[in-house]
């Protein structure tokens, strides 16, 4: 599988491209992590039997000790705290990481967004996106 192709942060065409595209095809963004690595993470998006999706991977130039974290925040508005559904990690001593989620959020039509990082690495996120699910 290739991965797909990087969009900016934020961007209008980013959260159109969450929206409207097949899970296969959705972006994935680049950000905050250690200089001798490339990370990358998607979108939630809704898969088969209303699971809501994600996946988060990396790759390194040198060999290390790391933890790559995956995390499904469901984004709440101000003036409450957004929450983390779940959280997914790959850690070791190597040069790949790859973890994803697939899990139920008890129905309805909600707003999500992913974050994606690396121990003692701020990260990023990705667009926010709202869907029906399990």
């Amino acid at each position: 599988m290739s991965l797909p192709r990087l969009l900016p942060l934020g961007g209008a065409a980013a959260i159109a491209a969450a929206l409207l595209i097949a899970p296969a095809a959705l972006p994935a963004f680049a950000s905050a992590s250690p200089a001798e690595c490339s990370q990358r993470w998607s979108s939630p998006y809704v898969g088969s039997a209303g699971l809501i999706k994600g996946y988060a991977n990396a790759s390194c130039n040198t060999v290390g000790s790391r933890t790559l974290k995956l995390a499904l925040i469901h984004d709440f508005k101000s003036p409450f705290p957004d929450v983390t559904v779940v959280t997914a990690a790959d850690g070791g001593y190597k040069l790949t990481y790859a973890t994803s989620y697939s899990v139920c959020d008890n129905g309805g039509t909600t707003t999500y967004y992913n974050k994606s990082w690396f121990n003692g690495y701020t990260g990023g996120v990705s667009p926010s996106v709202a869907f029906s699910h399990c």
